[in-house]
């Protein structure tokens, strides 16, 4: 059966607001639904998926997840460049026997033995966390208790102060742009913000992860809070509109972006906003 019985697009906005439908339809009918507008394959079903994840030989991750459209539009040329280039790409972004080596060179500070003995100092954490909690009348496990103590566990392992606000939202940015791991990064952006509630930048870290992890409802929040407090920001402006784009509301999508364009974006930002506009039409 080919690929012309079902159509799919990851990015569309019906795929982005409700993804699950049409995932129960490609696993189906399809092992392998071709895109040829991407030049790009998609495996929807689990054991394609982990036999792929498993074969370092035949298949490579150094493009790394692909979060954004216009990445996939980018035709592949031949056999990708599988060099060690410096700076050093995330780990996602390598394959052996480039990522075990430096797999084995950072090992040692999360052995079982090493991690053993921070044991108090994170059930100090932990306990802080819970103290700072216990005045309110619910908080969320994850956002509120859970991500904070785990972002400063993290940040401890590589001296990181683990109160350092900025340094932390530098890091969670750093991660999601170079197909790091998303929900450390999101954990990263929620203890700075919550070290760091007022700093406009940190919210758009949050809520530029949020958009990563296909979070649309959250990132929407962050965004129009943003440009509320910010109104003649171009950028708060463009990524609310993705965010809008993301969760299938073209028409409000399209009032934030020409909204960004009247705010001097750069040449490259004005850019992408305006192809952003074109392809919502």
């Amino acid at each position: 059966m080919g690929s012309a019985d079902v159509a799919y697009d990851p990015f569309s906005p019906e795929v982005m607001a409700d993804p699950y439908p049409i995932y129960r339809e490609l696993r189906a009918r399809h092992r392998a639904y071709r895109m040829d507008q991407y030049d790009a394959w998609a495996l929807p079903r689990f054991d394609d998926v982990w036999s792929v994840l498993a074969d370092r030989e035949r298949f490579s991750i150094v493009e790394g997840p692909v979060f954004h459209r216009e990445r996939l539009l980018r035709r592949n040329d031949g056999a990708p460049d599988t060099a060690l280039h410096r700076p050093v790409r995330s780990f996602s972004m390598l394959d052996p026997p480039h990522h075990t080596r430096l797999r084995q060179a950072m090992i040692d500070p999360f052995r079982p033995r090493a991690v053993a003995r921070l044991e108090d100092d994170v059930r100090a954490l932990a306990a802080a966390q819970l103290d700072a909690l216990a005045g309110r009348d619910g908080f969320d496990v994850r956002h509120d208790y859970a991500s904070p103590v785990s972002a400063a566990v993290a940040a401890r392992l590589i001296d990181l102060p683990p109160n350092d606000g900025v340094a932390l939202n530098n890091l969670a940015f750093l991660l999601a742009e170079t197909g790091g791991d998303l929900d450390d990064a999101l954990t990263k952006a929620q203890r700075a913000k919550q070290l760091l509630p007022s700093l406009y930048e940190i919210s758009d870290t949050l809520g530029w992860i949020y958009l990563k992890k296909n979070l649309a409802d959250q990132a929407i929040d962050v965004f129009k809070d943003l440009v509320v407090k910010e109104p003649n920001h171009s950028t708060y402006h463009y990524h609310l509109g993705i965010a809008y784009s993301q969760k299938g509301d073209k028409t409000q999508a399209l009032v934030q972006l020409r909204e960004a364009l009247k705010y001097n974006p750069t040449k490259d930002e004005k850019d992408q906003i305006q192809q952003l506009i074109a392809r919502l039409g």
